[in-house]
């Protein structure tokens, strides 16, 4: 199966977080979805987390932002997560999101639109991602 690509319309789904409760990937009025696709042990993906960190884990107004793993079990994940005190949503292997997007290289960012249209995706933590995702300084 191939990558979902900009322009692409995804269809509603809900996919079981870490703590088991289902999840609207998009779809809320005036809030884009950021999607970090990521795992644990990956270079790039610990310095985004450590980047997100180092801003007080502050995102941008009218951004609903979550992070998913296609091969980290819930357990690893949840333990992996809280030891970082990481604040959003994630799932896990268990979670099928992947199968929706099929993501094949990390960290790889998503961002979709309240309508489901996949608006941008980015490879890597580019500056285009910064700029969608940080919140803008005091």
């Amino acid at each position: 199966q191939s990558q979902i690509a900009k322009g692409d319309r995804l269809e509603q789904s809900v996919h079981n977080d870490l703590n088991g409760n289902p999840i609207r990937l998009f779809g809320r009025q005036d809030r884009q979805t950021l999607i970090m696709f990521s795992f644990i042990g990956c270079g790039g993906c610990e310095y985004v987390v450590r980047e997100l960190k180092n801003a007080n884990y502050k995102i941008r107004e009218g951004l609903d932002f979550y992070y998913s793993s296609p091969v980290d079990s819930r357990s690893a994940l949840k333990s992996y997560l809280e030891k970082k005190a990481f604040p959003f949503i994630a799932f896990s292997a268990e979670s099928g999101m992947n199968e929706a997007f099929s993501i094949y290289a990390y960290p790889t960012f998503v961002l979709l639109e309240p309508d489901g249209k996949v608006a941008g995706i980015w490879t890597g933590f580019e500056d285009a991602v910064k700029e969608i995702l940080l919140a803008k300084p005091d």
